[in-house]
């Protein structure tokens, strides 16, 4: 396999937990509103804006819960691309929010304007 542009990686020990902040509604909004686009709106995830994404560093303990979700959302995913993990994806933005201590009306604000 070969990539036709550049490519980035993410490495070290808390990829699941990156993974969940990665992929909650807080952070693709933020992605959404602060990140460059391709042209055609869509977020470019560029190295040197991830790397200034405000990430809240968390003890092994803390980040289990959102290790929990992702490994079933993976289990859920290998039965078929068509599993439906919105429930565990909620979870995660649920816990994200809680992370950066968001208000319900941010929580709100935020997860109606990613939808």
């Amino acid at each position: 396999m070969f990539c036709a542009n550049t490519a980035y990686m993410v490495s070290g020990s808390s990829l699941k937990f990156l993974c969940a902040a990665l992929n909650s509604d807080l952070i693709t909004w933020f992605i959404k509103n602060s990140a460059l686009n391709s042209g055609m709106g869509i977020p470019r995830w560029v190295r040197f804006t991830v790397e200034r994404l405000p990430i809240p560093m968390q003890t092994a303990e803390e980040q289990q819960p959102f290790i929990e979700l992702v490994n079933r959302i993976m289990f859920e995913l290998a039965s078929g691309p068509n599993a439906d993990v919105s429930d565990f994806e909620d979870e995660i933005s649920k816990g994200v929010y809680k992370l950066y201590e968001l208000t319900p009306k941010e929580q709100l604000s935020i997860s109606s304007s990613v939808a």
